[in-house]
């Protein structure tokens, strides 16, 4: 099956019941924090992007769309409050991508950024970024720590994934192999991030932070999809 057609048929099946997981568990952290929601960034957002309800519901000002998978025809298309940006998340991490981040700029009102004050003017601007079933495909430990310095103070990280699941001719060397393995990771940055929620999608088993990593005995297996909840600290 071609990537793109597996991608809308992914979209069909799983978009409704993934949003509405996502926004039941994010929005009662964050819901009293609505009118404070500057930018969210949906890496990733496939062709109905998860974020739809959560951009309904926080009412930020800015939303990115970013995904390598979009037409080329929608790429710096402009809907509402929202910015389609077709690029690949590692590729965006690196200096010749300073097209996209200057077009992110001037769509959050920063204005016409050089690319000596590009990273300095976005760092910090995110108030929430969702990672939706794209871990398996990139450099995960990468992406997570290059992303992370685009999180505001106070901002969270919602990450939604299930290890293997998709289409392997795509995947990274480096994605996630386990959800563990996951879990361990985001663990290890204690130093920066809160762990506020680890669920079980297909249990909804909730963890009520802050998270204990002892609760991972619990689930018993790694073959299903988790969501994290991970809270940038303000210090």
């Amino acid at each position: 099956m071609y990537k793109f057609e597996w991608e809308s048929r992914w979209a069909d099946i799983h978009s409704d019941t993934m949003m509405d997981f996502i926004a039941g568990v994010l929005c009662p952290l964050v819901i009293f924090d609505r009118g404070t929601i500057d930018l969210i960034a949906d890496f990733g957002c496939g062709h109905r992007p998860k974020s739809d309800i959560l951009n309904r519901i926080l009412r930020p000002k800015y939303r990115i769309l970013l995904d390598i998978g979009l037409p080329q025809e929608k790429d710096g298309e402009i809907r509402g409050n929202s910015l389609y940006v077709k690029a690949d998340m590692e590729e965006l991490l690196k200096e010749r991508c300073y097209e996209q981040k200057r077009r992110i700029a001037k769509f959050i009102g920063l204005g016409d950024v050089s690319p000596e004050r590009i990273e300095r003017e976005l760092e910090g601007k995110i108030d929430i970024a969702l990672f939706s079933d794209v871990l398996n495909y990139v450099d995960y430990k990468l992406v997570l720590d290059g992303i992370g310095r685009y999180i505001a103070k106070g901002g969270r990280m919602a990450i939604l994934n299930k290890p293997g699941r998709g289409y392997e001719e795509f995947f990274s060397d480096k994605g996630v192999k386990s959800n563990q393995e996951l879990i361990e990771y985001i663990e290890s940055k204690g130093r920066y991030y809160i762990m506020e929620r680890c669920l079980d999608a297909r249990r909804s088993r909730p963890s009520f932070g802050p998270w204990r990593g002892v609760e991972w005995l619990e689930y018993e297996d790694d073959d299903t999809w988790i969501l994290l909840i991970v809270k940038k600290k303000h210090s």
